[in-house]
């Protein structure tokens, strides 16, 4: 088992950065995402996973391993090869806007240990808090979770797909569009873009779609049928890999005019990614388009 000792050590440290929400890295994403709307704009709010785009550090050349990750010295050191990110919860409390100067303040709040098929597996829950000179605007909670590389990580086969979607997509990624989403978010993570590294020393079939664009597909298929309304919590949990190699297919169901279910699955019709949108009261959308599936 691993020694949890030292990673201990990092709980309820403060690691606090500096960034300007730039619209330049946000026309990227967009771009890369083929949204139907215009480029950002100085003082135009913030999209909901844009923060992403900021805050993130390359690391020296020295510190980035040969799979490419990099160990941000904010996160403790964990003796384990794979490292994902299988939870995020956000919750948005006012608008940011692009332009603006913003600050992350991040602290490592829980480290445990349980034992995986094929070894220990450690989860680590870190919390930021986003903010503007005015105050915080976003907070996110996200699980990461940490194994080898012959732990089998799929989802449950007792959870079944949702079933009953309103609105859905498909979605093809291919080298070009994971490099870039890669390049955008900092991840130097070989199995996005390197398909000998990912199929011959990491064993995937293809290679990995990150959690955060297939999030990021979500909202957009949610923006796309409900435009004026606004976030107020979000939340995703990753269950199985997803690979370039097949369509991931994007499905979404209102429940009422303030909750929406999301959700993500494989060519096989199997769960990939379950997600909770909560609107703001306003503005309402109707909850009941014409169904497609």
């Amino acid at each position: 088992m691993i020694n949890l000792v030292k990673a201990r050590e990092w709980l309820g440290r403060v690691d606090v950065r500096a960034a300007r929400a730039e619209p330049a890295q946000l026309a990227a994403l967009l771009a890369m995402l083929d949204p139907a709307e215009p480029a950002p704009e100085l003082g135009g709010e913030l999209p909901p996973l844009a923060h992403w785009l900021y805050f993130r550090s390359w690391g020296r050349h020295s510190e980035i391993g040969e799979d490419g990750d990099f160990l941000d010295p904010f996160l403790p050191p964990i003796e384990l090869p794979r490292r994902l990110c299988v939870e995020t919860r956000i919750a948005y409390h006012r608008a940011l806007r692009i332009g603006d100067p913003l600050s992350r303040v991040s602290r490592v709040v829980d480290v445990a240990e349980k034992a995986g098929r094929a070894g220990p597996i450690v989860t680590l829950l870190v919390r930021h808090e986003i903010a503007d000179a005015i105050g915080v605007g976003r907070s996110e909670d996200r699980r990461i979770l940490y194994m080898t590389r012959g732990e089998p990580w799929s989802a449950d086969e007792s959870r079944r797909p949702r079933g009953g979607a309103v609105w859905s997509r498909r979605f093809q990624a291919d080298t070009r569009a994971l490099f870039r989403y890669s390049a955008l978010t900092s991840d130097a993570r070989r199995i996005h873009y390197d398909r000998p590294f990912a199929t011959f020393v990491e064993g995937h079939p293809g290679l990995v779609v990150p959690s955060g664009l297939v999030a990021a597909l979500l909202l957009n298929l949610l923006h796309a049928h409900a435009a004026p309304a606004r976030l107020a919590h979000f939340e995703f949990r990753s269950v199985r890999w997803l690979y370039d190699i097949e369509p991931v297919s994007l499905f979404g169901r209102p429940v009422d005019n303030r909750t929406v279910e999301l959700w993500a699955e494989d060519s096989r019709s199997r769960l990939a990614m379950d997600a909770i949108a909560i609107l703001d009261p306003e503005p309402a959308f109707d909850p009941a388009p014409e169904r497609v599936r």
